[in-house]
This record gives C-alpha cells, structure tokens and sequence, in this order.
C-alpha cells in the first residue's frame, strides 16, 4: 500500500455497518467512539479483555482470524464483508491488521489499522466540540499529538481568543 495523503472530513455513521476486529483496549475505545456517533457496530475477536464491551449494545462474534491469506479472506467473506461501509483492524497483530488492511482496500471499504500510521485509507481524529462549532485535529496517527493540539485548542477557545 503506498504512503496516503489523507483528507479531513465528518461522517455520518448513523446506521452505518461497522465491523471492528479486535477485543482490547483500542478496539474498546473505537467502538464506544462509533456507537456514540449511531454506528451498528459488529466486533470479531478471539477474546474480549474488556468487559464493558458485553453490556454495550453491539453484536459480538469471538473467533480466531487467521494469518493465512486465503483463510483470512474465506473467514471476511464469511461475515459478508461487503455490507460494511467501515472496518476497524484493531488487534494486537501488526500483520493481521495489515493484511485485513489489504483486502478492505481493494473491496473499497474505508479501513483503520490501529498498528500502523499510513496503512490505511481512514484515520480517526481527535475530535471535541462547542454550542456552534466542531473541531477535528489529527497527529498524522500519532494519538499524543492529536491530545495535545486539542487540549492547546480547548485553552485557546475557552480564553475567548
């Protein structure tokens, strides 16, 4: 996958399929992000080490994903892959993530890989807003980044500068 320029803009997700894959932390946080925002969200992961995840209304499948390409692609066909608008790679498995990477690319689903800060046609960004306005600021994937650019912005706007 070559290196993305990416272009910043605000979705609509209500009623929007999301698949996420993954059962940490991350997957945790993106999921309550998207639920917040409308999305109907289902998550695949081997194992859930969160708990909260299992009261949120979402559906859950617990299932290995393979490394194996050809497997990996049978089990995505599996879930009906093509009725999402958004997949979240999301596991601690840098090629796992790559490799769903990959094939939501060429099916032309918008994807996040949480392992990676260009492999990917979908980055999330830091986002807060007020009474008028929303504001989005990105650190090109670097989370830290982004938190800070927001908490200089929160101080900045709430001066009245």
């Amino acid at each position: 996958m070559e290196k993305n320029e990416f272009v910043p803009f605000f979705l609509n997700l209500n009623n929007k399929k999301i698949l996420v894959i993954g059962g940490g932390k991350i997957a945790h946080r993106k999921v309550k992000t998207l639920l917040n925002c409308g999305g109907n969200i289902t998550l695949i992961a081997e194992k859930i080490i969160i708990d909260e995840i299992n009261s949120l209304n979402i559906s859950i499948l617990l299932e290995k994903l393979s490394l194996d390409n050809n497997i990996l692609q049978c089990q995505l066909e599996k879930l009906e892959l093509n009725r999402y608008f958004m997949v979240i790679a999301a596991t601690d498995c840098k090629e796992l993530n790559s490799s769903i990477t990959k094939i939501c690319d060429e099916k032309n689903i918008l994807v996040n890989n949480i392992t990676s800060q260009d492999e990917m046609n979908l980055r999330f960004c830091k986002h807060f807003q007020g009474e008028n306005f929303q504001i989005g600021v990105s650190g090109k994937g670097d989370p830290n980044i982004a938190k800070e650019l927001e908490k200089k912005l929160i101080s900045f706007i709430s001066k009245g500068n």
